[in-house]
């Protein structure tokens, strides 16, 4: 019972999560700026060719 006491005391595992869960939502939001920035640039790649014979690209 002592064991469970002293780690519920303890704040260091408490941080180390906290740290834990700010990595995860950074790593989520560098996905989805890829992601993003990944389709934009698929757009802009597939609509080079016609680019040369828009008036508008």
């Amino acid at each position: 019972m002592g064991v469970f006491k002293r780690l519920l005391a303890e704040r260091r595992g408490a941080a180390v999560a906290e740290y834990g869960l700010i990595a995860a939502v950074a790593g989520m939001a560098i996905a989805v700026a890829s992601l993003a920035l990944g389709s934009a640039v698929t757009t802009e790649l597939v609509n080079l060719p016609t680019c040369g014979t828009a008036a508008v690209c």
